[in-house]
């Protein structure tokens, strides 16, 4: 290296050979030149970039806990506060399918679920939730409002559905990672959807969120995100807070872990309890040899949109009555007596479905259509204005099927209430209420019979019942 002595004979040899106007010039280049020397280059930060090797395969594990607490109201105003945990393991192969379309439609993935299950402990009473092995092979799409999914096997069943998205799916984790390189300690915000889709929030009144690239070690990048969201989950009103960290091996290219907490205060809803609570996730997956399940021509087998009938829930009653049902119907109490299921619109009550066994009647017969009409009056007294319509509907089979529609007023609000008898040819028999307020008849839409035209009697050697859910019934 050049000495600081040397730099200064250069510079007076420069001065002594120049006269004049050119001694000032030569004096300005020497300056330069030793500046050029004395002052070492900058170099310019290291960049990393943070994308994911297309047609991989992966074993994910994750983890799940939740502790907290629900609220649920009773009577009169009042309302209930019950200790909540919950426990969860996924375990699945997974890869990637084509997308469907932009933002959260562009994340897809075909999952072989070898694990799933989960145990629900709220105050002394323990349930449990399991995914059928019948309904193994899933896709999972990110849509805005969060992770879904539907079996190309079949129909699932709403707690299938519930187990599969819990918190800090990692579908829902890639769209984090950042569009350019980044250096250390840079940060960046994902788009306003990523936080909606990442939290299942099905409205957002405003959210952020911060991912950082905190370090780089060991060939693996570690990104922290942070941030908040305020909405609605299924019409309640709902406050989130977020924060976690994952893992991406830059020689795999792949996010490698996750870990996420989530914390949340939701409102009760009209089919949920209110809840203060806080979600732990741990996320592994690792690349994999792809199994037979996952093969090409099975990714290749499963369309951009979904069929109609895959998005639909199975209901399985405790007295084996069976039917397939829309998504926005959600079952809000289910006993050995009656189940309640509540239909929503983007968050908004529309109408109720209680469903109850009735006394069977003798093979190839039903309660008499005038006795029926007669309970019916019984049930509803005064609300009850008059009976408008009462006719038997072709159902293409050998079942019975009879409705009866009242309007009438429940306090202030006029009503409208479609009552089905539904009979099997043993003498089974079982009865659906519909209850809506008049000027929500038209969002009701016939959904009603989407219910009742496909109802099944199974045998009672096939029975697998849903498990019960806290809640109240009303008509």
């Amino acid at each position: 290296m050049m000495s600081f002595t040397s730099v200064r004979s250069i510079c007076t040899a420069s001065l002594h050979v120049l006269a004049g106007p050119c001694r000032v010039l030569a004096w300005i280049a020497a300056v330069m030149l030793l500046t050029t020397i004395l002052v070492p280059a900058v170099t310019a930060a290291e960049t990393y970039t943070l994308e994911e090797q297309d047609g991989q395969a992966f074993l994910v594990s994750n983890t799940v806990q939740v502790k907290g607490a629900l609220q649920t109201s009773l009577r009169e105003g009042k309302a209930a506060s019950l200790p909540l945990d919950v426990k969860a393991t996924l375990v699945y192969y997974s890869r990637m399918l084509p997308p469907a379309g932009r933002d959260a439609r562009n994340w897809r993935a075909l999952r072989d679920y070898r694990q799933a299950e989960s145990t629900i402990k709220v105050d002394d009473n323990t349930t449990s939730a399991r995914l059928r092995e019948s309904r193994n092979l899933v896709v999972a799409e990110g849509q805005q409002d969060g992770i879904t999914f539907y079996s190309p096997k079949g129909a699932m069943e709403h707690g299938e559905w519930e187990l599969l998205r819990m918190p800090g799916d990692v579908l829902a984790t890639l769209p984090l990672l950042p569009r350019t390189a980044v250096e250390i300690g840079e940060s960046w915000q994902p788009d306003s959807w990523v936080t909606q889709c990442l939290t299942g929030t099905e409205a957002v009144l405003k959210s952020d969120l911060t991912c950082t690239l905190d370090s780089v070690s060991g060939q693996v990048a570690k990104v922290s995100f942070k941030g908040t969201l305020e909405g609605a989950i299924d019409g309640a009103q709902t406050e989130l807070e977020l924060s976690g960290h994952y893992l991406f091996d830059l020689n795999r290219k792949l996010i490698k872990a996750v870990e996420l907490t989530q914390k949340e205060k939701r409102s009760v809803g009209a089919v949920s309890p209110g809840m203060d609570v806080t979600a732990t996730v741990k996320v592994e997956r690792q690349p994999v040899s792809s199994p037979d399940t996952l093969a090409d021509a099975a990714l290749a087998a499963i369309p951009l949109d979904a069929a109609a009938e895959a998005m639909r829930f199975e209901f399985r009653s405790l007295w084996n009555v069976y039917f397939h049902y829309d998504r926005d119907w959600h079952i809000f109490h289910q006993s050995a007596t009656v189940a309640v299921l509540r239909l929503l619109d983007k968050g908004s009550l529309i109408a109720q479905c209680n469903i109850s066994p009735i006394p069977p009647a003798a093979p190839g017969g039903h309660t008499a259509e005038d006795q029926f009409q007669a309970d019916i009056r019984e049930s509803l007294g005064e609300r009850l204005v008059e009976i408008t319509k009462a006719e038997q509907l072709k159902t293409g089979d050998d079942r019975y099927l009879y409705r009866v529609t009242a309007e009438g007023r429940a306090g202030k609000i006029d009503m409208q209430w479609i009552f089905y008898l539904c009979a099997a040819p043993d003498g089974r028999q079982v009865s659906f209420v519909f209850a809506v307020e008049k000027g929500l008849i038209e969002k009701l839409d016939n959904r009603d019979l989407g219910i009742v035209s496909n109802v099944q009697f199974l045998t009672p050697a096939a029975p697998r019942p849903a498990a019960a859910t806290p809640g109240s019934s009303r008509q």
